[in-house]
């Protein structure tokens, strides 16, 4: 099970949501703007490693965000996020992320 479906799932266990419930499965970057058709789209994944100071174990947390060729949108991802964190880059062409993100939606769906 990948990253996105474990969320997922860990999101519908925990709260589930109503019969009547609208959701909202528009695909979104890091800022909240939907992606439609833009011919980047990148994911990035940052980590960050620290020391909890209460308990005093190293805690690891992890964050993907995706990012697109709009104007200062990658730029700007790396910025709030620190390039210093970068664990993993991909880039893809923005039909073949959306055509991706639907295929992980629609798995997701079938599954619950």
């Amino acid at each position: 099970m990948d990253s996105k479906t474990a969320n997922a799932l860990d999101r519908y266990l925990t709260c589930p949501p109503d019969e009547e419930e609208y959701v909202d499965d528009t695909p979104r970057d890091w800022e909240g703007n939907e992606i439609h058709s833009y011919s980047q789209v990148y994911e990035l994944t940052f980590m960050t490693t620290y020391i909890d100071p209460v308990t005093k174990a190293l805690t690891t947390s992890t964050k993907l965000a995706v990012a697109t060729d709009e104007s200062g949108s990658l730029p700007d991802c790396l910025t709030e996020y620190g390039m210093e964190n970068l664990a993993n880059f991909r880039a893809y062409s923005g039909e073949e992320w959306l055509a991706d993100w639907r295929r992980n939606a629609d798995e997701s769906r079938r599954n619950f």
